[in-house]
């Protein structure tokens, strides 16, 4: 499963457009609280240096019931120059379509039924097989 928050982020700037991925590798804590009525709070603190100028910034591994309303960001050197212009939340159920699309372009191993099997590039997961 893949749960991805988009987010189009402008630091004052007129630089192009870029786009960063905030993954799990830069997450400083993690802290949950849980309540009555099957309802938690997950705070999850990333910090990462976002260049300056119009970009797209994907936070990956984010909590798959997450409200897109309650997230924040804040910027730790320019508070004032960090705007949103645009958020998004894909949450992405993974299957064996997904999982193939995900590998179109890299090399691949074909198992038989009797153990052996033949490594090959995929290029492609439309028609047939």
């Amino acid at each position: 499963m893949a749960v991805v928050l988009t987010l189009a982020v402008s630091l004052a700037s007129g630089a192009e457009a870029a786009q960063v991925a905030v993954g799990r590798d830069v997450q400083t804590d993690v802290m949950v609280t849980i309540y009555n009525g099957n309802l938690g709070l997950v705070k999850d603190v990333r910090q990462t240096r976002l260049p300056t100028g119009l970009h797209e910034t994907e936070f990956t591994d984010v909590a798959a019931q997450i409200d897109p309303t309650t997230v924040h960001l804040k910027s730790l050197t320019d508070p004032t120059g960090l705007r949103i212009l645009e958020q998004n939340y894909e949450y992405d159920l993974l299957s064996s379509g997904k999982l193939m699309e995900k590998y179109v372009g890299r090399m691949v191993r074909l198992y038989n039924t009797d153990g052996t099997y033949l490594e090959a590039k995929l290029l492609s997961t439309a028609g047939p097989v």
